[in-house]
């Protein structure tokens, strides 16, 4: 994968909401984009998996995790190995 994980987040998260490279970076609150709402959630989760392979755990599935692309990459990379399955 040429991309890293916080950048193919950040380019769905872009995607999804139609947002501008200005309105939406790796630390934008996404839930202050006007288009973020829980069906934004299910294709942004959704993309990104399809996309690197890598399977966000369910109860990782939370506010704190959707917070910004640079809190979702985390999760999906989790260190502990538990917040992702390949």
């Amino acid at each position: 994968m040429s991309e890293s994980v916080e950048q193919v987040v950040l380019r769905c998260a872009r995607e999804v909401t139609l947002a501008s490279d200005a309105e939406c970076g790796v630390e934008t609150v996404l839930s202050t984009l006007p288009t973020f709402d829980s069906l934004a959630i299910v294709e942004l989760l959704a993309r990104v998996e399809s996309e690197t392979g890598l399977t966000l755990a369910p109860e990782l599935i939370r506010p704190q995790t959707l917070r910004t692309v640079r809190t979702l990459a985390a999760a999906l990379l989790d260190e502990g190995g538990t917040g992702w399955a390949p």
